[in-house]
């Protein structure tokens, strides 16, 4: 840090400025102590300006008369320091250099601005503290190679003048920007780098162009045998996957484990769509179980979950609702006389409650205050990420839609006529946010037997009163849901359920009749179904498959918890219980549960008639501390020198030590393998001496593994 000084001004530097600014952690260029006797004080002065990060220029009448003074803001100026002008003294009328009068000085006049001007000088020396520490160093080496007729033996190299560039880089839009010697310096460095490096690039470009002119044949000729090769093992493996995996759907509703073992089997062969789609349905019936028991409220009964299920909405014996923060399992909201229907955001921070006379409280449950109300409310429903949208009746039969959210986004268009509220089930209003339809503004309504969709805004707008989009279901709407995420509505009647777009277009039907309630998972792939009698099902909202259905009987609610990987179901028992969702499972953490979810190894015939493998081709493992070697695995190995992939499946956690017996029962030991769980694979090599033709491969291990299943090699060979 130099400080540039008059004389008069020494006692401010020596007692107060610099002491204060080695408080700090810098370090003061001060001529008092810079300077000894005999060496050349202008030289010496700017070499200190020129390896300085900052400038500080105390500012009073002295200063600014001081030729001395002038000299070194010069120099700064040149070399583009960054500049601090304190002001000790009120510099009067004087002739106030340009660099100085557009730089906001920092006033340090008396002991009273001390607090102040300390902060302010912090903050200015505080910012691109690196930057200004490179901005130094390279300053002293422009300096010097100058002071060295440019020689090129004071030149950047390597990790340096990498860096130097991009410090260049970094510093093109900054005040205090590099200087034309500096950037002069860092250009000739790398100029003189780059011709260094020309001559040997140029050897090896030549070199290497012929080698790859040798080579190219060869390899092309290799390449295409190794694709055709692996394509042709890739199509096998699919094609055995997907066999795999029509067995375990065929088996999933007769026998669950048989069906989970063959669908694992066919992913972990070939990972396909239509196999990964098959083994989260089988394992959703395997993993059929009661589920965990979460917390619930201390009185009354759910019939209400929030999107993540931290809220729950129950009814006491007289009516009354109840909300409750269900971690904590306390009741929030007392003092509010509730009762009627009540609708979560999707964010969980809005609650709607439509009383039976219409009357429309809308709370926020993180205030616990109610932020609006109102009267003649006919449908309530959520609208957006984070707010609830709902029409009220202005008489004769029609009614506007209006809406709350927390994030003060209005859901509500404006419409050119108000919509008729006879028969109104339900209201989509666009996000304004959320152009994907191609609409400027636009709203879908569900009536008795139509889903509707009304452009209100827009070039081509339709005429008054009518829609752009109708479906019509045939057996008329007795109920519908919206999912603002996935724009898409959910009607249900005693002959089935559809999922219609808002587009006004059929998405998908669902053998589902007599809903009484529907969730959606985050994104509005998937969602729950609850029927007024029997238990929730897991569907595909986009094809209307049925996934699962959940254990525990007939429930009043269901949501998808905050994590997105289990589902909260509310029992007509008062129960409230999570179970798991396994089509949100990712893929790694899906293998992992179907691996943990087998309890019984697959029967000698089970694995004839579905492997098509011979009994004795899998080596049970034994219980106790008994050791075994399998050594009935008969693989094709390859000639000597073969690599082969041997995948280890349902072998325990640990170290293995693997061997191989050739034709003529000769034994190689190929040392230990560590086995990270019980599916794992490794490379190894046909040993040297092996007669071409078939090898076994075996192990020796203490069964330790969670439960009784069957051991077994696959071996691949790569490169045969």
């Amino acid at each position: 840090m130099f400080i540039s000084y008059a004389r008069e001004d020494s006692p401010f530097v020596e007692d107060t400025l610099s002491p204060w600014l080695r408080e700090q952690g810098s370090s003061c260029w001060v001529d008092l102590h810079e300077l000894p006797g005999g060496v050349h004080f202008p030289t010496r002065i700017a070499t200190g300006i020129v390896g300085s990060k900052a400038f500080l220029f105390v500012l009073s009448p002295d200063s600014l008369a001081s030729e001395h003074c002038r000299e070194e803001l010069t120099v700064a100026v040149r070399d583009h320091k960054r500049l601090i002008p304190v002001v000790r003294r009120e510099p009067g009328d004087g002739d106030i250099p340009l660099s100085l009068r557009t730089i906001q000085w920092v006033w340090w006049r008396s002991p009273s601005d001390d607090a102040r001007a300390k902060r302010q000088l912090a903050a200015a020396l505080g910012g691109d503290v690196e930057w200004r520490e490179r901005q130094a160093g390279i300053a002293l080496r422009t300096n010097e190679w100058i002071s060295h007729g440019r020689n090129r033996t004071y030149l950047l190299r390597g990790a340096t003048l990498a860096a130097a560039e991009r410090w260049l880089a970094d510093g093109t839009d900054r005040l205090e920007r590099p200087t034309p010697q500096e950037i002069e310096f860092i250009t000739r460095s790398r100029s003189t780098r780059t011709t260094r490096l020309r001559a040997a690039v140029a050897v090896m470009l030549v070199l290497t162009v012929l080698m790859s002119l040798l080579a190219v044949v060869s390899w092309t000729e290799r390449g295409r045998a190794v694709r055709q090769e692996r394509e042709a093992r890739h199509q096998t493996a699919t094609a055995y996957a997907r066999e795999l995996a029509q067995r375990a759907d065929s088996a999933r509703s007769t026998d669950p484990q048989l069906a989970l073992h063959l669908a694992l089997r066919g992913v972990l062969k070939s990972r396909t769509p239509e196999g990964e789609t098959v083994l989260r349905k089988v394992l959703t019936a395997a993993r059929a179980r009661e589920g965990t028991p979460m917390s619930g409220p201390r009185s009354g009964r759910l019939i209400a979950l929030g999107p993540g299920a931290n809220y729950g909405v129950a009814s006491s014996s007289d009516g009354r609702l109840t909300v409750w923060r269900l971690r904590a399992r306390s009741q929030i909201l007392r003092a509010a006389p509730l009762e009627g229907t009540a609708v979560f955001s999707l964010d969980e921070r809005l609650l709607a409650v439509r009383s039976s006379k219409g009357t429309l409280s809308v709370w926020d449950l993180a205030a616990e205050q109610r932020v609006a109300s109102q009267k003649d409310v006919r449908i309530v429903d959520p609208a957006g990420s984070d707010g609830i949208s709902y029409v009220h009746e202005l008489g004769g039969g029609v009614g506007n839609v209006d809406s709350v959210s927390t994030s003060e986004t209005d859901y509500a268009p404006s419409l050119p006529d108000p919509l008729r509220t006879s028969g109104l089930l339900a209201v989509l209003p666009a996000d304004p946010r959320d152009s994907s339809l191609g609409m400027s503004s636009y709203v879908t309504t569900v009536d008795r037997h139509h889903v509707d969709t009304w452009q209100v805004v827009g070039a081509g707008a339709p005429q008054r009163g009518r829609p752009t989009q109708r479906y019509t279901e045939p057996g008329g709407i007795d109920q519908a849901w919206v999912d603002p995420v996935g724009q898409r509505v959910v009607t249900t009647n005693q002959r089935g359920s559809s999922v219609v777009s808002a587009h006004g277009t059929l998405v998908s039907r669902m053998p589902l009749t007599s809903l009484a309630a529907v969730a959606f998972s985050g994104d509005g792939e998937l969602m729950v179904t609850v029927p007024r009698s029997g238990a929730p099902t897991m569907v595909q909202t986009g094809t209307g498959e049925i996934l699962g259905t959940l254990p525990g009987g007939t429930a009043r609610a269901a949501t998808f918890t905050q994590d997105g990987r289990g589902v909260a179901v509310a029992g007509a028992d008062g129960t409230l219980r999570r179970h798991e969702c396994v089509p949100c499972l990712p893929y790694k953490k899906l293998l992992d549960l179907a691996k943990k979810s087998l309890t019984r190894p697959m029967t000698p015939e089970e694995r004839r008639n579905h492997l098509h493998e011979e009994p004795l081709q899998g080596c049970p493992l034994l219980t106790g501390d008994a050791r075994r070697s399998c050594i009935d695995i008969d693989p094709n190995s390859g000639p000597p020198g073969s690599v082969v992939e041997v995948g280890f499946v349902n072998f325990p956690a640990g170290t293995q030590r693997l061997r191989f017996t050739d034709a003529r029962d000769r034994q190689w030991d190929l040392g230990p393998v560590d086995l990270p769980g019980p599916y794992a694979t490794v490379r190894v090599t046909v040993p040297s001496g092996a007669p071409p033709g078939a090898g076994r491969f075996s192990t020796q291990f203490v069964p330790s593994i969670w439960h009784d299943e069957y051991a077994d090699f696959e071996v691949t060979c790569l490169w045969c």
